[in-house]
């Protein structure tokens, strides 16, 4: 009976045993659930997890749902691109995990400053404005300097270099005009800390674009800081966020539109008139008109239309990259292959391929890659290796390059009843005055093709010196850069043919008739080294004290092509930043620095700047509504040591003398050899540029941070310009190389305010930025005018001086009554002009201000948005305002220049329009009606629909189980619509020529597709 008790409680002993050990088995390997949140409960998606115990990504459903089976304590590490970095602690018994990330706060964004110097926006007391690198990505454009126009308060950006592939690209100014030497006086670019410009990296390997706007911003450059600075860092990876990206778009681009000229009839009709309103016998008598009505003699009576001839409806490029990223706390990367093909507008480009193996289209191919890595060798020593290639292709027609804008011309010069676009046997039309038939350039004439290979390495390290003192480090980067340039062309010059032009029954050729041949150019090699050296301290002296400082060295050495001297930067730096209680903020500057043209002269170069972040004093704590607030300014005395622009010369410091004395005859023969003569006094006290800067800026985000703004008012003086002074008489008898002796003085704001408001499901945000500047020059030497009014001192810097239009001269009455015209003998319907000295005479003398500049002084952007589910939106408008535009052109022109009329010519003066005409006479000489006058420059504003953006986020069960985390498909639009002040549909507000002498302003129409993996 014992026995059976204690085997029955050995049986429950037994069992219990298991039972405990099972529940703790359980236990063990308990499964947690879990989701992820924004703070106002809605899921998010794509959400990047990682176990810090395993080092391995736990799986995210679509939905931000994930299971994940621990047996211990663990970290987990949550990673969502736009919120607030989270690492969550979770054990064995935790069972549902919901977690809440928080957006990034406005101003607490991380700033990369120049020399590897990060800091939080919110402590830095100077003025810098940014956009993204996938912000940039919206615009779609091959040319990254054309997806910042009106997106960055502060940065002026002007698409001037035409919409042709591989010719786009964009000028820059920060805070507008400081000096009248305009070569001088655009922003520094760099990339990673290297002086080179950032317009051929693709939008995806840019993390940050920076305006360094002010003198603390700046003030680490010294000798180059005067003329402030873009500064763009690239991507790199991040721990515990493995990211691959695939992104695919097909962009169709067509022209914005185009100018409309008459045909071969009314050319004619015209003709006629403009010959008879200049005294002349009529070219075309009604017959010749007339056997133009049925079109049934191409060759004989031609109307070409060169435009439909020779230009597509629209072209395509195509662009598509692969980005892999990611790594751990040891090792991370970023990885980056891209390519990208846009294709132009020209038609009949492979009439060549066939015989002699290439086309003649405009076209560019461009192939980037790029490697970031960023290594933890040891507990206190990193390092980062970048490493990038990129090949640019670029074609043109014709054998040399700007033929396109040469074609383009013509398009708009040819008349269309000389001859027809090509004859029936492929022989191409033309005569002696118009022997560079359009269609025969993009043909017959070979190709022109640049390749540009650049290669651009990026080296250093971080050594953390907590062993000799806490706080201490010491880091150090070598970069270099190389361009080289092969450009070759073939020229298989073809021959234009005049029409019924017979000698001796021979068909007589006007243009080149030369056999086929190649022609190589030869390159050309740009190389960069760049080095810089530094020492960290930073500490936290008590709970209220903060302190961080560097000093450093940095030096930048550029070699040109050819025989030129390299261009080389030395500077000594330092920079010091202080926070007491978070609140109170000061950074300054130093530093000693000089280049290569002032013969080892240094300059000293400090900046200051203070802040007060007002929202965390006690008083300010009741004070709900306003989540942050920051009250800060800024003083420097910066240089300008870039004079070697194209109107200025290297060595100022050099007498020089010249070939170009006296001519010496030797022997029998009459050429001789030109003497040596003295050249322009040497300049020995040449110096750099100065440049006052203040600056005083606020930052404010108020309602929960749903509404914030930021709003700098600035002050600029730059003195010691470079000058050739026009007030020294010539009875001295000798020239003098520039003298610093310029002074201009610019101000303005720049400001942006912005709205967010993010619901469950809906979610939308305003932000508008605006830029105003005013300049004027106090001195620049000028001659002494006769007049006060032709004087530039005074005025802003690029002010247009012209005449004033008053109107058409109704007849010959009026014209005796008026005064004469210098410029030709005027007739009826020509433009009467404002008479400003009352000498009685229209010349030179009666020029005056008759415009703004040509760069605004007003610029403007607006961006809508929002997102409804799976659904986002974005629009974004670009404007300018306050600057001139010159409406003369081959489009306005009429006869004068040998140009052919346009449509516009419907609203010429004739007597019985002379009351409602828009524009002056018809005639062969435009020497009076072309003058620079206010009937042609106008000063402008516009508003163009930049950007309009649609995506879709499709998530599904399905893509899970293929392993994609997101994929959004786009549709986007490029400059859909421009409103402005013009009326004038075909003329660009930003680029007069657009289509008429330079290739036209595109818009475009982008599908496109993202895969994350």
């Amino acid at each position: 009976m014992n026995n059976k008790k204690y085997d029955i409680t050995l049986n429950i002993a037994c069992v219990i045993t298991l039972l405990l050990f099972s529940m703790s088995s359980l236990l063990a390997q308990n499964t947690i659930n879990g989701s992820v949140t924004d703070s106002n409960g809605k899921e998010i998606l794509s959400v990047n997890i990682t176990s810090k115990g395993n080092n391995k990504p736990i799986k995210v459903d679509f939905k931000g749902h994930f299971t994940y089976t621990t047996d211990k304590m663990d970290t987990l590490v949550i990673i969502k691109e736009g919120f607030q970095k989270q690492e969550i602690m979770v054990n064995q018994f935790s069972q549902n995990v919901i977690i809440k990330l928080e957006e990034n706060k406005p101003f607490q964004n991380k700033l990369v400053l120049p020399f590897g110097v990060q800091i939080n926006n919110e402590f830095f007391t100077g003025a810098i404005s940014g956009i993204s690198g996938n912000e940039m990505e919206k615009s779609h454009t091959p040319n990254a300097t054309n997806s910042v126009a009106g997106r960055i308060p502060g940065l002026y950006s002007r698409a001037d270099y035409s919409d042709e592939p591989g010719n786009d690209g964009a000028s820059f100014y920060v805070r507008g005009y400081s000096s009248y030497n305009y070569s001088n006086d655009s922003p520094n670019l760099y990339v990673d800390n290297v002086p080179v410009s950032f317009s051929q990296l693709d939008p995806l390997e840019i993390d940050q674009l920076q305006v360094l706007k002010d003198g603390v911003a700046n003030g680490v450059y010294g000798i180059g800081g005067a003329n402030k600075s873009i500064f763009v860092t690239t991507k790199r990876g991040e721990a515990y966020n493995n990211k691959i990206n695939f992104y695919s778009s097909v962009v169709f681009q067509k022209p914005v539109a185009l100018p409309t000229f008459v045909g071969a009839q009314k050319y004619m009709q015209l003709y006629n008139e403009a010959a008879l309103n200049d005294g002349l016998p009529a070219k075309y008598t009604q017959s010749q008109i007339d056997a133009y009505n049925n079109g049934s003699d191409p060759i004989n009576n031609p109307d070409a239309d060169w435009y439909g001839a020779n230009l597509k409806d629209y072209s395509v490029m195509q662009k598509h990259n692969l980005t892999i990223s990611g790594g751990n706390n040891i090792l991370r990367y970023f990885i980056l292959g891209g390519i990208t093909s846009q294709n132009g507008l020209f038609k009949n480009t492979s009439t060549n391929f066939d015989k002699y193996g290439y086309k003649t289209q405009d076209q560019f191919n461009r192939y980037n890659l790029r490697s970031n890595f960023d290594a933890n060798i040891t507990k206190s020593l990193s390092a980062f290796v970048d490493l990038s290639a990129r090949i640019e292709e670029n074609t043109n027609p014709d054998d040399y390059s700007g033929a396109t804008s040469d074609i383009i011309t013509n398009m708009a010069k040819y008349p269309p009843n000389l001859f027809p676009v090509v004859f029936s046997d492929g022989t191409i039309g033309g005569n002696a005055q118009y022997p560079n038939n359009p269609y025969g350039m993009i043909t017959k004439l070979g190709y022109y093709k640049d390749v540009n290979r650049v290669t651009f390495g990026n080296v250093g390290f971080k050594e953390v010196l907590s062993s000799v003192l806490k706080g201490l480090s010491v880091s150090a980067a070598y970069s270099f850069y190389n361009s080289f340039t092969d450009s070759e062309g073939f020229n298989s010059g073809s021959p234009t043919f005049a029409v019924n032009s017979y000698i001796n029954g021979v068909l007589q050729t006007v243009g080149k008739n030369v056999l086929p041949t190649y022609t190589v150019h030869s390159g050309a090699q740009n190389h960069i080294g760049t080095f810089w050296g530094k020492v960290d301290y930073s500490a936290i002296i008590s709970q209220d004290h903060k302190l961080s400082a560097s000093l450093g060295y940095s030096q930048s050495k550029t070699i040109p092509n050819g025989a030129d001297f390299p261009y080389t930067t030395v500077n000594l730096f330092s920079q010091e930043h202080y926070q007491y209680k978070d609140c109170y903020l000061v950074d300054l500057g130093l530093s000693y620095s000089t280049t290569e043209v002032f013969n080892n002269h240094y300059g000293f170069f400090p900046s200051l700047g203070a802040g007060w972040i007002i929202s965390k004093e006690n008083f300010m704590k009741d004070l709900k509504m306003v989540n942050f607030l920051k009250l800060r300014g800024s003083y420097a005395i910066l240089g300008n040591g870039d004079i070697s622009g194209s109107q200025l010369s290297r060595y100022l410091y050099v007498s020089r003398y010249n070939n170009t004395g006296t001519v010496y005859n030797f022997g029998q023969t009459t050429s001789g050899a030109n003497g040596f003569a003295e050249g322009a006094l040497a300049n020995m006290d040449v110096t750099w540029e100065k440049m006052n800067m203040a600056n005083i800026g606020i930052d404010a985000s108020l309602c929960n941070n749903t509404l914030g703004f930021s709003l700098d008012l600035f002050n600029e003086r730059r003195s010691r310009i470079l000058t050739t002074p026009g007030n020294i008489s010539s009875l001295v008898g000798q020239t003098t190389q520039q003298l610093n002796i310029g002074i201009v003085n610019n101000h303005g704001l720049d400001a942006n305010i912005w709205f967010k408001k993010e619901m469950k499901d809906f979610s939308y945000h305003v932000s508008a930025n605006l830029s105003l500047n005013a300049n004027k020059i106090i001195y620049n030497a000028e001659s002494v005018k006769q007049y006060a009014y032709l004087n530039t001192t005074g005025q802003p810097v690029g002010t247009v001086y012209g005449l004033t239009a008053i109107g058409f001269y109704a007849n010959n009455e009026d014209i005796a009554n008026s005064p004469k015209s210098s410029y030709q003998q005027v007739k009826p319907g020509d433009i009467k002009y404002l008479d400003r000295n009352g000498d009685n005479v229209i010349d030179n003398n009666d020029f005056a201000p008759i415009s703004k500049p040509w760069e605004p002084q007003t610029t403007l952007g607006l961006e809508l948005g929002g997102a409804y589910k799976n659904f986002d939106l974005s629009i974004y408008l670009q404007g300018s305002a306050g600057y001139g535009v010159d409406l003369r052109s081959y489009a306005t022109y009429g006869f004068t220049n040998g140009s052919r009329p346009s449509d516009l010519m419907n609203d010429r003066w004739t007597p019985s329009t002379a009351s409602t005409a828009l524009y002056p006479r018809l005639g062969f000489d435009g020497s009076n009606n072309y003058q620079t006058s206010t009937f042609w420059v106008k000063t402008t504003r516009f508003i163009r629909l930049k950007n309009v953006e649609i995506g879709y986020n499709l998530t599904s069960l399905s893509l899970q189980r293929l392993k994609i985390k997101a994929l959004r498909f786009y549709l986007s639009g490029l400059n859909l619509a421009t409103w402005s002040n013009l009326n004038i549909k075909y003329i660009d507000p930003e680029d007069a020529q657009a289509g008429i002498s330079q290739y036209p302003r595109m818009e475009s129409l982008s599908l496109g597709l993202n895969i994350q993996l």
